[in-house]
């Protein structure tokens, strides 16, 4: 077990009230009211954040450049982009458990409290049954992403799927494994959340789209300098940004209402951010994870 120390952020971040040295170079992070994890891709391992003290208290062997993850009940799910895997740990005993193929190159995972949603290079989703811990369907929902990656989300009955790079959203029914519509965004999206009655979107650089999925159409833009990656969940929507810092977006105004610095250099870049009730957490490059209050 490595447990790591808390390093003060310095006074110009705003209200971040602490930063957590996780060494090597985050690429990941999920967390839920209890737990808090953080894939390290260079060392192919997953650490466990305990929300209370802000240490690490288990570091987990995945496989090859962990990035995306997934929290149910019981298991974490991590996707291995350099093994082509999913790496299923037991909460309980901070063991891999099962690693279940689904080729290609994997690069971030959802649960939708039924199944477990992969999304792959090249367009294809993988879904997995957790009880089986077998993919139980595959859908094509575009060949025509750009970039190396693409974005999955899980809310309002539906699965949501971006491109890195391309311009739509794809909504898959759970209920039929299909692609249902496909959402013309614009811009160069990068990452897709579902949270606050509504699906948000980043177009990389500059602004959220906002996608209301009872229509299935953009009904806001949310002007966001250099967004990057987002989460969100019924009160707010945050949103990182290349310029080392975070926003939160009110979803009742579409505006957004505070930004905190959390560095200052190329070394701060935000890889990657998550929320529970208790704060934010954001995965920095340099090697730490900056925990910002709500």
């Amino acid at each position: 077990m490595v447990v790591r120390g808390i390093i003060p952020l310095p006074s110009h971040v705003g209200n971040s009230v602490a930063s957590i040295d996780v060494g090597d170079s985050p690429s990941g992070i999920a967390a839920d009211t209890r737990t808090v994890w953080v894939t390290r891709a260079r060392s192919g391992t997953v650490s466990r954040i305990d929300p209370t003290s802000n240490h690490i208290v288990a570091t987990v062997k995945v496989g090859k450049d962990p990035k995306g993850m997934a929290l149910d009940t019981h298991a974490v799910w991590v996707v291995n982009q350099g093994s082509g895997t999913v790496s299923r740990i037991d909460r309980t005993t901070n063991r891999v458990v099962a690693t279940i193929k689904v080729g290609g190159i994997p690069d971030e995972v959802a649960d939708d409290g039924h199944a477990i949603w992969v999304a792959n290079f090249g367009g294809k989703v993988s879904r997995i049954d957790p009880t089986s811990n077998h993919i139980v369907a595959a859908i094509k929902v575009s060949n025509k992403f750009i970039g190396r990656a693409f974005s999955i989300a899980a809310g309002d009955r539906a699965v949501w799927v971006a491109g890195f790079g391309g311009s739509t959203v794809s909504r898959i029914d759970p209920s039929s494994n299909r692609v249902v519509a496909t959402i013309k965004v614009g811009g160069a999206l990068s990452e897709v959340a579902a949270g606050a009655g509504a699906v948000w979107v980043v177009n990389y650089g500059g602004t959220v789209s906002r996608i209301d999925p009872t229509s299935n159409h953009v009904v806001a833009r949310i002007k966001v300098s250099s967004a990057y990656a987002l989460a969100a969940d019924a009160q707010a929507v945050w949103v990182a940004s290349l310029s080392y810092s975070v926003s939160r977006i009110d979803p009742t105004t579409n505006k957004v209402i505070v930004t905190t610095k959390v560095g200052d250099n190329i070394g701060d870049s935000v890889t990657a951010v998550a929320i529970n009730s208790r704060a934010v957490w954001v995965a920095i490059l340099d090697g730490k994870v900056a925990r910002i209050a709500r």
